[in-house]
């Protein structure tokens, strides 16, 4: 039953309560900021083909940088992918890749700024930037209903209000159950992000006959034993 160490992690770590994760009620928000990802990128890959085929070496380095940006908005997009399959192509993406690279990242935002989100496809995470949490939350009220507030800072705040012990108390409770509820609101959004994004059916997940989601393991090509979702 124990291939490696993290499927035994999975196993025994806490089981996630699938049944209050909304999936389908933030499905629509998901799905807005991913088409607007998808047709930019589809723009920006466009853009790409044209100027690094010019003679024109500074027109060639925009394109560059502009293919290098549809890589980071998404990795596993087919016309990406059959692009950087060409001769010399993907060389050139990393070039411009170790560039700003380079210092800690520190030119970095210069790619990922126009992005509505950033695909960090080695570690399998996806980072919404402000412009997407813009595009998330339209529609809702509260502008930060997608963002988790600095806890830390919210329970030192109260620590130094005039309050009674017990009012602190219940002030802190009060903080920690907002925080858990968008805590486990932020989660589902990434989680269908990572659906759209990063997750091919029948190679990191599988649906059942029940209809059940199912993760593969990725080192051993098994079905892990955690908990399914429902598709």
């Amino acid at each position: 039953m124990i291939d490696d160490a993290r499927t035994p992690l999975i196993i025994s770590g806490p089981v996630p309560k699938g049944e209050d994760q909304m999936f389908n009620d933030f499905k629509p928000n998901v799905e807005r900021v991913y088409n607007a990802q998808r047709q930019l990128v589809t723009g920006l890959l466009a853009d790409a083909k044209k100027m690094m085929a010019s003679d024109d070496q500074d027109t060639v380095k925009e394109g560059t940088l502009r293919l290098f940006r549809a890589f980071k908005g998404l990795p596993k997009y087919k016309p990406l992918i059959k692009y950087l399959s060409e001769e010399g192509v993907k060389n050139a993406m990393l070039k411009t890749e170790a560039f700003y690279m380079q210092d800690n990242n520190r030119e970095m935002p210069t790619v990922t700024d126009p992005l509505y989100f950033i695909i960090d496809e080695k570690n399998n995470t996806v980072e919404m930037t402000d412009k997407g949490i813009d595009v998330l939350t339209k529609g809702t009220d509260d502008p930060e209903f997608f963002i988790l507030p600095d806890i830390a800072a919210q329970l030192s705040a109260v620590t130094n209000e005039p309050l009674t012990d017990e009012e602190k108390m219940n002030k802190k409770d009060e903080l920690l159950a907002n925080y858990s509820v968008k805590a486990e609101r932020v989660h589902t959004v990434t989680q269908l992000l990572k659906a759209y994004t990063l997750f091919n059916r029948d190679d990191e997940y599988i649906v059942d006959a029940e209809g059940k989601v199912k993760i593969v393991d990725e080192q051993t090509g098994r079905v892990r034993l955690s908990r399914p979702r429902r598709a």
